[in-house]
């Protein structure tokens, strides 16, 4: 053990309080009990039941983790019993009612006896398993005993990257109970689990709930999964939401729910389905989402990742999933949550889980947040020789040498018995983790680690689940399998040109997307974070703005050049610190990043940037087959291609409504006065390059009447004179500067100019804030003031200088017949512009739903709403609102 042995979370550990989480979100029932807490412990050479317990271990931490309390190791030719006094809730014994026993992981084999008599034994030291005991128990107490034997890195089962001689990138090994164990009590007819395939293309879901043969079910698919939903149903079985679908059904086959308008799910935008399986005398609460990966080519006919029908490029962090007081579980579920979240605030929409199966609730939480996952299979087999999988094999990536993964005893899987524990584990592994949405990709081999029989890994793997991506190789040993051209990239310059992958598409194309699944790797220590005085990594360095710059030297260099040529993810190594290994953007007790938030943020965002210049305008809409995101939520922004062909939008302040939001579309022919000659031409040649479908304003009322009994506001009301003025100003302002007298308001000397973007990218990144002077404010100040007075000199401009018809609208936004909220629309014919604003809703999805209409119909390119005019940015700054 290193030096390190706790976390910020290490004293908020105790027996009371340890991970009383329910342990499976995915499948959740009312009637369990959790059991981790102390239990007695005891270490023997025999095989045999100890004649007395050595002290107590806090379950759920293996004895070598130091929350454990033990500190201690099990050695292979050792045995390690646990034993525990369980009470059984009241009615437990019932007739028609039976009791299951669940273990979340055990590592490596558990033999499990309870009350004396054997319930089950189970090897495979990452995945979860249950027995009914019911015939077990017994009236008044039971004594549950667990014996676990753990041969770690001696033999050929799987092992990830415990070693029990630590060092380097293999860590600490570690055994024993290792998550929540609980107790649930169930109906003799209940249901044992769910399968769920979301159907992206057809807009539906598919549902297969287990139980006894034609056991009848209702299921119900609620609008929206929260965490308070969750709570709600553990707490009282109520659940507050609101009903999308209801279907009765029975076990045993697979059931088609529809989903027409869903919402898609993905990392910037995480939306969960509830969905309620309820028998008569049993209820389970699960959840899904709509989201659909695969791997097409781009309009230039590179195969890349597309998310949601949509070209997606994603930067992670590989994870190990370590940690310094618990080693392989986590001191809480806190600890886990803020894991995920630092990733998603520096910029990264991808953690790879490496060689490690996660306890459930680390899944949930990537759902529920927004995380994609890439999920290696853990690896296994004889001792490894590094010679071979390590330095050769890095050498012949180089040098484009392909190698057969024919050489069983080179890369240590002779053992037939561990050839089948890995097909067993991988079969396990998928049942286990198929329900969870954010998972988008199956890694069976890492670095020819025990790597064994590709082809035949590949296709089994394909026929458990053709939904996923498969990263057949990662690193090397490539055997041309898979959807990844998966690349390992630590000393050495990389190639994407060489695949050797056979032709798979209809005209012979590659259909192999490039990742980069393993880069960087390099070390900055922070003294006083450290687990041990050995460092490893791939380069060293001492400071932490030298640290960032060879980052960003990566990034810039290694990476962006990379995505024109057909890169789709880029995986740096790693999230975080792991014993000697200190190569983590955060140290190993997450008590130090090591780069801004901001600073990492701004180089993630260069790389999603760079996949969009490289895309054609146009590009890949054509395949978008599957319903779009709200409008209201896509953050995208404009490409410049879409900023050239017309496609703006802005946001300025509403009086009645949190956002006014103008897009173009096709303008119509207006006045041929020579003062308007030039915008006429302008807009002409914008208008040229719009899409062929837009509609003009004048088209727009009649279908705002006609659709929704839009109702005009009068032109004589207060109402309609300020927002006339208001429009006829920006007009002038905008098209006409030279026909003002007041000069043009500059921005102060000591502030550089706004970029275009949305707030975020300009405060989040600190680039205004660090050049703004204290007198700032009042410099601000006399900016409004000179745009203001530049503003209402343009309301006094006769209306000849442009003329144009503009008229306002508004029409209520109704569900179930209840007036929810409005909607404001303004129509500007000469820019042949709109603006929509909502104001008073109790429910926004349906104004969202109707804007997305409105500008659908309208014909508008672009679909962000959130980019701020620079009036607003630098009034909301004045006002200290940002």
């Amino acid at each position: 053990m290193g030096e390190l042995k706790t976390t910020k979370w290490s004293r908020q550990v105790t027996p009371e309080n340890v991970w009383r989480e329910y342990p499976r979100p995915a499948f959740a029932r009312q009637n369990w009990i959790c059991l981790n807490g102390l239990w007695e412990y005891a270490f023997t050479r025999e095989e045999g039941p100890p004649s007395q317990f050595d002290g107590q271990i806090l379950v759920p931490f293996s004895p070598e983790a130091p929350l454990s309390g033990v500190g201690r190791q099990l050695k292979p030719e050792e045995f390690l019993w646990y034993r525990k006094t369980v009470l059984l809730p009241e009615g437990a014994l019932e007739k028609g009612r039976r009791i299951l026993l669940h273990f979340g992981a055990v590592d490596q084999t558990g033999t499990v006896y309870l009350n004396g008599k054997k319930a089950g034994s189970h090897t495979g030291g990452y995945l979860p398993f249950s027995w009914d005991i019911t015939e077990l128990c017994r009236a008044g107490e039971q004594e549950l005993v667990v014996k676990v034997q753990d041969i770690s890195d001696t033999g050929w089962h799987s092992r990830g990257k415990q070693k029990l001689k630590s060092g380097g990138m293999f860590y600490t090994a570690q055994s024993g109970i290792w998550q929540t164990v609980w107790l649930e009590v169930v109906p003799k007819e209940s249901i044992k689990s769910v399968r769920i395939r979301p159907d992206y293309e057809n807009s539906l879901v598919r549902i297969r709930p287990q139980g006894p043969a034609s056991l009848p079910v209702t299921l119900t698919v609620f609008e929206n999964f929260t965490d308070d939903m969750l709570a709600g149903f553990l707490e009282t079985g109520e659940i507050d939401g609101e009903k999308r679908f209801s279907l009765s059904a029975k076990c045993g086959r697979e059931w088609e729910i529809p989903m027409e308008g869903f919402k898609a799910w993905s990392p910037e935008y995480p939306n969960l389905y509830g969905l309620l399986i309820e028998t008569k005398e049993d209820r389970v609460l699960a959840y899904f989402a709509m989201r659909s990966c695969s791997v097409k080519q781009d309009s230039f006919g590179i195969p890349r990742f597309f998310l949601n029908n949509r070209p997606y490029f994603q930067t992670g962090l590989l994870d190990q999933g370590y940690w310094p007081d618990g080693l392989y579980t986590a001191p809480c579920d806190e600890a886990l949550v803020f894991d995920i979240k630092a990733a998603k605030s520096m910029g990264f929409n991808l953690l790879r889980k490496h060689v490690k199966v996660e306890m459930a609730r680390w899944y949930y939480h990537c759902d529920r947040l927004g995380m994609l996952v890439w999920q290696d299979m853990v690896n296994g087999g004889s001792a490894y020789h590094s010679w071979f999988v390590t330095y050769l094999a890095t050498a012949a990536t180089c040098l484009h040498i392909p190698v057969k993964d024919t050489h069983r005893r080179l890369l240590s899987r002779r053992e037939k018995e561990g050839r089948e524990q890995f097909y067993r584990e991988m079969r396990e592994t998928v049942r286990a983790l198929y329900n969870f949405p954010s998972i988008v990709a199956w890694v069976p081999f890492n670095e020819g680690w025990g790597q064994f029989e590709t082809k035949q890994v590949t296709e089994r793997l394909r026929s458990l689940d053709p939904s996923r991506l498969i990263d057949a190789a990662s690193g090397w040993f490539d055997q041309g399998e898979g959807d990844v051209l998966s690349i390992h990239s630590y000393f050495f310059s990389y190639s994407l040109k060489r695949d050797s992958a056979p032709r798979k598409g209809e005209n012979g194309e590659r259909m192999r997307a490039a990742a980069l699944t393993e880069y960087g790797g390099y070390c900055l220590p922070v003294e006083g974070h450290q687990d041990s005085q050995k460092i490893y990594g791939y380069r060293q360095f001492r400071a932490r703005d030298v640290f960032f710059k060879a980052l960003e030297a990566l990034w810039e260099k290694g990476v962006r050049p990379r995505i024109k040529e057909g890169l789709s993810a880029a995986i740096y190594t790693q999230l975080s610190d792991v014993e000697e290994e200190i190569n983590g953007l955060l140290t190993y007790d997450r008590e130090v990043q090591k780069v801004l938030t901001e600073d990492i943020k701004g180089l993630n965002e260069r790389l999603l940037d760079s996949l969009k210049e490289s895309l054609p305008a146009k590009s890949d809409c054509v395949e978008c087959k599957g319903p779009e995101e709200p409008l209201s939520e896509n953050k995208r922004g404009f490409t410049k291609q879409e900023k050239r062909e017309g496609a703006t939008a802005t946001v300025i302040g509403g009086a009645d409504g949190p956002t006014s939001v103008f897009l173009a579309g096709k303008r119509k022919n207006v006045s041929k006065s020579n003062r308007q000659m030039k915008w006429k031409q302008k807009m002409e040649r914008q208008s040229e390059k719009l899409l062929p479908n837009a509609h003009t304003t004048e088209e727009l009322k009649a279908y705002l009447i006609e659709t929704y009994g839009a109702r005009p506001i009068p032109e004589a009301t207060e109402e309609y004179q300020f927002l006339y003025r208001a429009m006829k100003s920006n007009l002038v302002i905008q098209e006409n500067p030279e026909l003002l007298k007041t000069p043009e308001p500059k921005l102060p000397d000591d502030m550089e100019k706004l970029p275009e973007g949305r707030l975020e990218r300009l405060f989040r990144k600190g680039r205004l804030a660090k050049r703004v002077k204290p007198s700032a404010p009042q410099a601000l100040s006399a900016y409004m003031e000179a745009f203001e007075c530049r503003m209402r000199e343009a309301e006094k401009l006769p209306d000849d200088v442009f003329p144009m018809s503009y008229n306002v609208y508004r029409f209520p936004v109704l569900k179930e017949g209840k007036k929810m909220g409005e909607i404001r629309v303004e129509l500007e014919d000469i820019r042949q512009k709109i603006g929509m604003s909502y104001s008073s809703f109790q429910s926004q999805e349906e104004s969202v739903e109707i804007s997305k209409d409105i500008i659908r119909y309208f014909g508008v390119r672009g679909e962000d709403i959130e980019t701020k005019s620079d009036r607003l940015v630098m009034y909301l700054h004045f006002l200290g609102k940002i």
